[in-house]
């Protein structure tokens, strides 16, 4: 084999590993990042952005680029639960205490329900027995709806 020969080989050996190297790599003018020139300073860019390395603390406001710090972070957070509490004691101040106080209370809560459903509506039709019709009219001072007015008024003219 000649010298031009063993050359030529070894060219297309190398032109062939460059191409299946940049077919590889892929485009990098396609890289949604700053860095298009290099895999390793786009790669080194998303890992400072991963990291923080690279993005700027503003506790005023929170933007693309942008993070709050730490403690401005622990700041809201506690403002947020400070919110969802309501001032509640530490006796109901997580999901747990309240989930055991209503279970303990199963009682109360069923005694509650029960109040409840027998409130009489100005919303809703009710089925209502003839106590509880005489029970609400006497709460709002109507009196008993069984009265017999027409017996009253004859009576009275006798």
């Amino acid at each position: 084999m000649t010298l031009q020969a063993r050359l030529t080989q070894l060219i297309q050996s190398v032109g062939g590993d460059i191409k299946t190297l940049t077919s590889a790599q892929g485009n990098l003018a396609a890289l949604n990042t700053t860095q298009k020139a290099s895999l390793v300073g786009a790669i080194n860019e998303i890992l400072d952005l991963a990291t923080g390395r690279s993005a700027v603390i503003d506790d005023t406001a929170a933007a693309t680029g942008k993070t709050y710090s730490s403690s401005m972070i622990l700041q809201l957070l506690a403002d947020l639960k400070n919110q969802i509490l309501g001032g509640a004691s530490s006796a109901f101040d997580t999901l747990l205490e309240i989930e055991q106080k209503l279970g303990a209370g199963d009682g109360a809560t069923a005694g509650l329900l029960t109040a409840v459903n027998h409130r009489v509506s100005y919303a809703d039709a009710q089925p209502l027995t003839a106590a509880q019709k005489a029970q609400a009219c006497a709460n709002i001072g109507i009196g008993d709806p069984e009265t017999d007015f027409v017996a009253i008024y004859n009576a009275s003219k006798a």
